[in-house]
């Protein structure tokens, strides 16, 4: 006679169809999980609307002039890092296009201003104060095609309502 599977304290063998049962588990576990998943990452915003006491960049908040000293300012070390469209790249992330947008949009001015300030650029080998700062912002929102205005953009906490939305 032959020994049943599990007798004497050997552990049982799975027979064919307990694994296929495990494998359709498991498959379903999954399919599942990733289906959930799906349902809670929410897709990129289209046009936002600013909520009541908000501005956003399409409202004219930068100079001419501002962004011609933030262009210069750029053209002094952003270019190793940063393009405006495309993928992000080992060195930094575009600073425009829908990797720039699904980023920044809904975030405020104030919000890029510090990001600017306390990390860029990366190695820490110059310091940007607050006014090149906003130079530096006016020029990315000329280049994403943000209509400039007569009033100097600012980057202190007046500028924490004053929102990125995609400009199409």
């Amino acid at each position: 006679m032959g020994v049943r599977p599990g007798a004497a304290g050997r552990p049982r063998r799975p027979d064919g169809r307990r694994a296929a049962l495990a494998l359709a588990a498991g498959t379903l576990a999954l399919a599942v999980a990733t289906h959930a998943a799906r349902q809670t990452t929410p897709p990129p915003a289209a046009a936002q609307t600013a909520p009541a006491g908000t501005t956003t960049v399409k409202d004219k908040v930068y100079t001419t002039e501002q962004a011609d000293r933030g262009e210069k300012s750029f053209q002094q070390g952003c270019p190793k890092c940063h393009l405006f469209d495309g993928p992000v790249t080992k060195d930094g992330p575009p600073l425009g296009g829908d990797v720039f947008f699904n980023k920044w949009e809904g975030k405020s001015v104030f919000e890029m201003g510090v990001e600017i300030r306390l990390n860029m650029p990366p190695d820490g080998s110059i310091v940007i104060d607050p006014d090149e700062a906003a130079d530096l912002i006016a020029f990315i929102l000329r280049k994403n095609g943000f209509p400039p205005g007569d009033k100097p953009l600012t980057v202190d906490p007046s500028s924490k309502t004053l929102l990125f939305v995609r400009n199409k």
